[in-house]
C-alpha cells in the first residue's frame, strides 16, 4: 500500500531534524516502538523513547513546578483563583498540575477539558500518572479520581479535528486579546471554557486561570479552516458584564535565560456583549 503523506505546519521542518520517518497504524505503534527498540539495542545502540506527550513521569515534573510557580505568583499578586483549567490530552500536563496542587494545598482545584482521546477512564490516566510521578519525587500522597473534573463538551469529531466553536475561540481571543490559541489543543480548550461559562457551570464569583500549553504552530497546519472562517467573532459567545478576570498563563517566554510563567490578565467583559 502507498502512503502519500502531506506534511504541514510545524512538521514541515520534521525531515530536517531526522534521518527517517516511518507511518504506523495507530493501534500498532506500541509493538512497533518495541520493535525498534529492541533491534536497535541488538546493534549496541541506547535508545531513549519519548512517548505521546512526554507522557512518563519524568516529563511530568516539569508541571509539578508550574504549579509551584502558579501558587507563588498568585500570591505576590494577591489574586485568589478558584481554578486553573488546562488542555487534557494523554494527561501528564494535567497529572503534574493535579500532583503541584494537592502537595501545595493549593486553594484552586485542577479541571480541564478533554480534546479528543477517549474519555472512558480518562481521570484514572491522569491521576495514575500524577501518583507514578509523586513516588519518583518521594512525596507521600495519593490522589484519587475525584479529585479532578474533566468536561467533555469540547471533543467534536476527535483528536486534531478543530470545531466551528474551537474556530470561532481562536479569533476571539485573538481578535481582542492577540492572544494566538492552536486548533489542537488551547483552542478547543478555550471554546469548553467559554461554553461552561455560557452555561453558569462558572459564575461572577470565580476566577479562573487558563492555562495556555502552546501550540500556536499549528494555526499554519490549518490554514484552510481557519482560512474559511474569516471575520469577526460570533457575538454568540455572550457572558454576562461584569465577569471575574480569566488569567491566561503564558508558558513559553523566555526572560533572563529561565523560564517565567506570567499571567496576563483578560477581563471577558471586554471580549463579548450581553
Amino acid at each position: 500500500m502507498v502512503f502519500t503523506l502531506r506534511i504541514k505546519g510545524i512538521s514541515s521542518f520534521t525531515p530536517f531534524l531526522v534521518q527517517r520517518i516511518e507511518l504506523v497504524n495507530a493501534g500498532a505503534i506500541q509493538e512497533r516502538i518495541e520493535d525498534l527498540v529492541t533491534q536497535l539495542r541488538n546493534n549496541g545502540r541506547n535508545p531513549y523513547v519519548v512517548p505521546a506527550g512526554a507522557f512518563t513521569p519524568s516529563g511530568t515534573v516539569g508541571y509539578v513546578k508550574v504549579t509551584q510557580e502558579i501558587y507563588e505568583q498568585l500570591k505576590e499578586k494577591r489574586i485568589t483563583a478558584q481554578y486553573v483549567f488546562v488542555t487534557v490530552g494523554t494527561g501528564g500536563t494535567t497529572g503534574g498540575l493535579l500532583l503541584g496542587a494537592k502537595y501545595l494545598q493549593a486553594p484552586f482545584q485542577i479541571t480541564g477539558a478533554n480534546i479528543g482521546f477517549k474519555k472512558e477512564g480518562i481521570a484514572y490516566t491522569v491521576v495514575g500518572m500524577a501518583n507514578e510521578t509523586a513516588k519518583l519525587l518521594d512525596m507521600d500522597l495519593t490522589l484519587t479520581p475525584d479529585q479532578i473534573t474533566i468536561y467533555d463538551n469540547s471533543m467534536g469529531d476527535g483528536y486534531g479535528v478543530p470545531t466551528v466553536q474551537c474556530i470561532e475561540a481562536i479569533k476571539l481571543v485573538a481578535q481582542t486579546e492577540w492572544i494566538i490559541l492552536g486548533p489542537v489543543y488551547t483552542g478547543k480548550t478555550m471554546s469548553g471554557l467559554i461554553d461552561l461559562v455560557q452555561r453558569g457551570r462558572f459564575t461572577s464569583k470565580d476566577t479562573i486561570i487558563f492555562m495556555h500549553t502552546g501550540g500556536a504552530p499549528g494555526v499554519f497546519a490549518y490554514n484552510n479552516e481557519l482560512s474559511a472562517n474569516l471575520g469577526k467573532a460570533s457575538v454568540g459567545y455572550s457572558i454576562a458584564k461584569g465577569y471575574r478576570p480569566v488569567l491566561v498563563l503564558l508558558s513559553d517566554i523566555e526572560t533572563q535565560g529561565h523560564q517565567e510563567y506570567l499571567l496576563t490578565q483578560c477581563m471577558l467583559e471586554n471580549w463579548l456583549t450581553p
